[in-house]
């Protein structure tokens, strides 16, 4: 091999070596632990309807049987945590002047399943916290499972259904 060809091999060996190299130091989409941790705690603007009703048997005379509910729910980025605003009306309403909503409703999804469902009761003079479990149909309609407790005490039965 002459001169002028091992230059040239050389020069291409560099040149392929520098391309590597840059090659390697481009973001390959995966994100940096903080990167994550940052998309996760972000919530997706898209906000799904839902309404449906609510099943309880309070120790009180009022015996709820499909009694009308709605919820505007988003899911955080990792697809695992829901949240939003529930009311006690199938209008995307407070039903006691409540103010915006009559409580807020957060839970895990994993499969099909709803783990650690919260509602947080802020409905006046008769506040309180109900806690299930649940699971997600085929079709997307959610059945929870709950108990918990307010003004009228202990809620016996409880089961929340809601559907986009």
């Amino acid at each position: 091999m002459n001169r002028k060809m091992q230059k040239r091999a050389t020069n291409l060996m560099i040149m392929m070596l520098s391309l590597l190299m840059l090659h390697c130091k481009e973001d390959d989409g995966e994100l940096k632990e903080s990167e994550q941790k940052d998309t996760m705690d972000t919530v997706d603007l898209t906000v799904i309807r839902y309404v449906g009703g609510w099943w309880s048997n309070p120790p009180t005379s009022n015996i709820y049987e499909n009694y009308g509910v709605s919820a505007k729910i988003t899911r955080r980025v990792n697809g695992v945590d829901w949240s939003g605003e529930f009311f006690f009306t199938d209008q995307f309403q407070s039903c006691c002047n409540s103010g915006e909503n009559d409580g807020t409703i957060s839970f895990k999804v994993e499969n099909d399943s709803i783990k650690s469902f919260v509602y947080n009761d802020i409905i006046p003079n008769c506040n309180g916290t109900f806690r299930g479990e649940g699971t997600i149909s085929t079709n997307g309609q959610l059945t929870i499972h709950f108990t918990g407790s307010d003004c009228e005490g202990e809620h016996q039965g409880g089961r929340l259904e809601l559907s986009r």
